[in-house]
């Protein structure tokens, strides 16, 4: 500790918890040669930091910054920084000495959360390696990391962290425990998983009994449930946020079928596509229709038809396309 360090703690307030916002706050301060701590405490993030008072109105700048689509933490939105000077004495009670700036096990807070994480569509580096044969999550279907994944539809509770969200049922295999501990990287994510230790997938389809039978696991379930699809049937997809139903959109008899199963007549159903080229021959796609489509969230957005590609009447009327 230098001679002219000051001892700050920060309470930070809005979307700060399950959008990878405590390995950026350890990398931030790390580049900056702060000393301290991160965690979540209830409703917010807690730092303590140890600096020159130039140092800390630096971080407390860069934590003002973030107010959503960040570069280097799109999902986290600071609505409000809380400041307090601390005693050296208090300083050194709360954090571990000799140590470089690192994130601390959650506390429990005395306020509930203010806003639990959305789930995050899947980023740019998760997909380079969802789609790369060396990698070890190759076709993992449920990749994630810090800045992507599930978040809304797996917590039980806050603070969040893995203990407190479905995943805790996945133990991590050696190389993810080795990963989840290097904070500050990318797999320090509560859903963090792989082909090895994570949820598997499983096609189920009706037996004569009427009860469902295991038809199929891994890659080999995701090719009979497509073939299924592309046959006209609709498939039940179970996934982290529950049910749902999945059809061919350019097969009329498909459409229809879940209209009478749903008995949803007129109410549009969202349609998904690989990508925004796939999307363009069927829709017209304005700058900011396709900048709100690739956004984190992902949104369902309005889109007019293009008339170059149709889809199945049974499933049009006021259309909802959303790429995956």
């Amino acid at each position: 500790m230098a001679a002219n360090d000051t001892y700050h703690r920060l309470s930070v307030s809005g979307l700060v918890q399950g959008v990878g916002f405590r390995p950026f706050v350890l990398g931030f301060c790390k580049g900056l040669g702060i000393s301290g701590l991160v965690k979540n405490s209830g409703a917010s993030a807690c730092i303590y930091a140890g600096c020159d008072e130039k140092t800390t109105g630096a971080l407390i700048r860069r934590l003002s910054c973030i107010r959503g689509k960040d570069p280097q933490v799109p999902g986290a939105r600071v609505d409000e920084i809380r400041t307090e000077e601390i005693s050296a004495e208090e300083f050194e009670k709360n954090v571990e000495p000799g140590r470089d700036f690192y994130i601390e096990e959650s506390s429990e807070g005395f306020e509930r959360i203010r806003f639990i994480p959305p789930d995050i569509g899947i980023c740019a580096d998760c997909l380079r390696e969802l789609n790369d044969p060396l990698n070890r999550r190759y076709r993992h279907p449920f990749i994630s990391c810090v800045s992507c994944g599930p978040r809304f539809s797996i917590i039980r509770d806050i603070p969040y962290d893995r203990d407190n969200t479905s995943m805790q049922e996945f133990s991590l295999c050696e190389e993810c425990a080795s990963e989840y501990v290097t904070a500050g990287k990318r797999r320090h994510a509560q859903t963090i998983a792989c082909n090895k230790c994570g949820p598997k997938l499983k096609a189920y389809i009706p037996g004569n009994d009427g009860e469902s039978v295991l038809a199929a696991k891994g890659d080999d379930a995701l090719l009979l449930t497509r073939r299924y699809i592309k046959e006209g049937r609709t498939a039940a997809v179970k996934n982290t946020g529950g049910y749902h139903f999945v059809f061919d959109a350019t097969k009329e008899g498909a459409a229809e079928k879940l209209r009478r199963f749903k008995n949803r007549q007129t109410k549009p159903f969202a349609v998904m596509f690989r990508d925004m080229e796939s999307a363009g021959e069927y829709c017209r796609i304005s700058e900011k229709e396709e900048e709100i489509l690739k956004s984190p969230e992902r949104p369902i957005v309005l889109l007019r038809k293009s008339g170059k590609k149709v889809l199945a009447e049974g499933g049009a009327g006021v259309r909802w396309i959303s790429p995956t």
